[in-house]
Order: structure tokens, then C-alpha cells, then sequence
């Protein structure tokens, strides 16, 4: 995922794309990190 972080932007410049666009990719990855780490909400705690 590291490397994907860093070298996505990096060809979505080489390609032509606005840093605006750039800036939205980077947005995605900082929230496929902040889902990945929320449990689902219906997940048995196993407490009872």
C-alpha cells in the first residue's frame, strides 16, 4: 500500500492530471486506511 501511495501520484502527474485530481487520489488512500481500521459496527464484541 506504501508504494502504491507514493507512486500514484506520481504517475497521475506524469499523465497529465491536475493536482486537484492528485489531491483527491491521496484523499482516497487516507480514507481506505481510516475504514480499514474502524471494526464493522455490527461485530460481536464477545462480552455478551
Amino acid at each position: 500500500m506504501a508504494g502504491m501511495r507514493m507512486a500514484s501520484p506520481l504517475l497521475a502527474l506524469r499523465e497529465g492530471y491536475s493536482a486537484a485530481a492528485v489531491g483527491v487520489l491521496l484523499s482516497l488512500y487516507a480514507l481506505t486506511r481510516v475504514f480499514w481500521r474502524c471494526p464493522p459496527a455490527g461485530m460481536p464484541t464477545g462480552t455478551g
